[in-house]
């Protein structure tokens, strides 16, 4: 489980990644040079 503020395990974004690859897609994380990190995820769509 992950937790906002303190004491987070980071069990959020894994999960999220692991439901982004089994649609065949991806999450991408970057540093924010102001600090903190942008996450974008990817995910096909047909059209």
């Amino acid at each position: 489980m992950s937790q906002w503020g303190g004491g987070a395990i980071g069990l959020g974004l894994n999960f999220v990644k692991l439901v982004a690859e089994r649609h065949g897609g991806s999450i991408e994380a970057r540093n924010r040079l102001e600090g903190g990190a942008s996450f974008c995820l990817h995910l096909p769509v047909e059209v």
